[in-house]
C-alpha cells in the first residue's frame, strides 16, 4: 500500500504521481476532473461524493484481493489509518511519501498559483484547516506505517529537501538545518513513543529500571527518538538472541549505543536494564 500524502499546495502530485509506482492507482482529483468535463474548476459536491465512493471501493477491493495499489490523500482525516490497519492485517507493507511546505500561508500561495493555471482550488479557511489537520496526522503516520519519507518543498523553484525518514515506527532526521516544523513533528512522535513510560507493544509489556529510564530521558531529543525506535523492534522479536537476556544496538549522530534487556516469560514482559554509549562511529 503506497500513500502519497500532504496538504494541498505542498507539491505531492508533482513529485510523486501515484501513476508512476507501477501498481494500480487512484487520484481522486483527476477522476473528479474527468467527470467534470476535464476541468478541475467548479467541481460539484455531488461529483466529489461520487468520486469518494469510487475511491473507497477501489481501496476496499484491493485490500480484499491482496493487490498492491497507490493512492493520494491530503491526510486531513484518520480514514487512511483505518484503511492501513486493514491492509496490514492482510499482509500489506505500508509506505507513505509525505510532501509539505513550512506554513499554511505558503500552501495557500501555491494553490492560488495552481488555480490561476487552471488547476483545482479551495476556500482559504478549508485550506488552512486541511493543512493543520494533515500536519497533525503526520506523527500518527510515522508511528503506524512501515516506511514514511517526508519532504520539505518550501523552497520555490528548488529541489525538495528530504527531512524525515520513518522506519518501523521510529524516526530519523535527515539534513541540516532542521526546519522548525520538523522539530515539532519529531517532538510529537517522541511523545507518542514515550507513554507510561513507553508505547504499548503488541505481544510484550515493556518496562525499564529506574536508572535506565532516567538515562534515556536525559538523552538529547534526537537520540532519545532513535532509542525508542530501536526499542520498538523488541515488539517484533524479543527472542532474537534466543536468550532471556539480550542486547540491541542502534546508531545515532555519529555514536553507537547498546540497550540491555531481560525477557520474563512469566510476566510476558521485557525489562530494559541498561543503556550505554559505546563509542563514536567516526573519529574520536
Amino acid at each position: 500500500m503506497i500513500v502519497v500524502a500532504g496538504p494541498p499546495g505542498g507539491g505531492k502530485s508533482t513529485l510523486f504521481p501515484a501513476s508512476e509506482f507501477g501498481v494500480d492507482y487512484f487520484n481522486a482529483d483527476d477522476v473528479a476532473a474527468t467527470l467534470n468535463g476535464g476541468s478541475y474548476l467548479n467541481i460539484s459536491p455531488e461529483t466529489r461524493r461520487q468520486v469518494n465512493r469510487q475511491f473507497e471501493l477501489f481501496i476496499d477491493e484491493h485490500i480484499r484481493d491482496g493487490k498492491s495499489f497507490a493512492i493520494e490523500t491530503t491526510l486531513r482525516t484518520v480514514i487512511t489509518f483505518e484503511q492501513a490497519q486493514r491492509a496490514r492485517a492482510k499482509g500489506f507493507f505500508l509506505v507513505m511519501y509525505y510532501v509539505t511546505v513550512q506554513s499554511a500561508r505558503e500552501a495557500m500561495k501555491r494553490v492560488a498559483i495552481r488555480a490561476d493555471a487552471g488547476g483545482h482550488s479551495a476556500p482559504k479557511k478549508f485550506l488552512t484547516h486541511t493543512y493543520r489537520c494533515s500536519m497533525g496526522n503526520l506523527p500518527i503516520a510515522i508511528s503506524q506505517f512501515d516506511r514514511v519519507f517526508v519532504f520539505d518543498n518550501s523552497a520555490f523553484n528548488a529541489r525538495p529537501q528530504a527531512v524525515i525518514r520513518g522506519i518501523d515506527g521510529g524516526i530519523d532526521i535527515m539534513g541540516t538545518p532542521t526546519p522548525l516544523w520538523v522539530q515539532h513533528v519529531v517532538e510529537a512522535v517522541a511523545r507518542r513513543l514515550n507513554k507510561s513510560p513507553f508505547a504499548p507493544l503488541a505481544a510484550y509489556k515493556l518496562y525499564a529500571t529506574e536508572p535506565t529510564l532516567r538515562a534515556i530521558q536525559k538523552l538529547p531529543l534526537r537520540i532519545r527518538v532513535a532509542a525508542f525506535a530501536a526499542i520498538r523492534r523488541l515488539e517484533r522479536n524479543p527472542h532474537a538472541n534466543e536468550r532471556q537476556i539480550g542486547s540491541l544496538y542502534f546508531s545515532a549522530y555519529g555514536a553507537q549505543y547498546r540497550v540491555a534487556y531481560r525477557v520474563d516469560e512469566s510476566r510476558n514482559s521485557v525489562t530494559l536494564q541498561l543503556i550505554e554509549r559505546l563509542h563514536p562511529l567516526f573519529g574520536s
